[in-house]
């Protein structure tokens, strides 16, 4: 009776050690199925930081015209809108600067881009309660007026427009665009005839 049960456990011991799976290979099975499951669980965290962060587009329309025989207007139209799913944002910053692109004399080539107009640059900025909010899903706009004398108007030929909004925990990073816009160089007007 005991050669029964030696050679029974003995069947047992080579059965378990011929099984397809090993404590090694049990192990190795359960940490792969825990880095799996961890870049599962990680990938759903950044895609629901992503959804729930703040996502804002910027478009912006240019125009411009003389309003008079000595001012010369651009007027930049922003809209924004918040793309992200589930978080309303507060615009509480909002910067928007023209800079001369042509023409440039070979100073101005190697330096920063020349400022255009009495007020190159609008920087607006709300109080705590008076800031737009924009909901997800909406677009709100402003409209930006830049007034320039007869001599830097018939100057131009191209300008840039720069539109910036900070986040509003970092004011370095935020929401930005930037267009090109070509005038021309024929004759525009002002004090010259239009």
């Amino acid at each position: 009776m005991l050669a029964t049960v030696e050679a029974k456990a003995s069947t047992m011991v080579e059965a378990a050690e011929s099984a397809a799976w090993s404590w090694p290979a049990l192990a190795q099975g359960i940490a792969e199925v825990t880095v799996a499951a961890a870049i599962i669980a990680g990938g759903g965290w950044l895609y629901a930081q992503w959804k729930w962060k703040p996502h804002l587009r910027i478009e912006q329309s240019v125009s411009w015209r003389w309003v008079n025989e000595d001012t010369f207007g651009i007027v930049v139209a922003v809209q924004y809108s918040n793309t992200s799913a589930y978080r309303s944002l507060e615009v509480q910053k909002m910067l928007v600067a023209l800079r001369r692109l042509a023409p440039l004399s070979a100073e101005e080539l190697n330096g920063p881009l020349p400022v255009l107009s009495s007020k190159p640059i609008h920087d607006r900025e709300w109080h705590k309660g008076e800031a737009p909010k924009v909901e997800p899903g909406e677009t709100l706009s402003d409209v930006f007026v830049f007034p320039l004398g007869v001599e830097e108007a018939n100057r131009l030929e191209a300008f840039i427009v720069y539109t910036f909004i900070p986040e509003q925990k970092d004011e370095a990073r935020g929401w930005g665009l930037k267009t090109c816009h070509d005038i021309g160089t024929q004759p525009r007007g002002g004090a010259h005839g239009q």
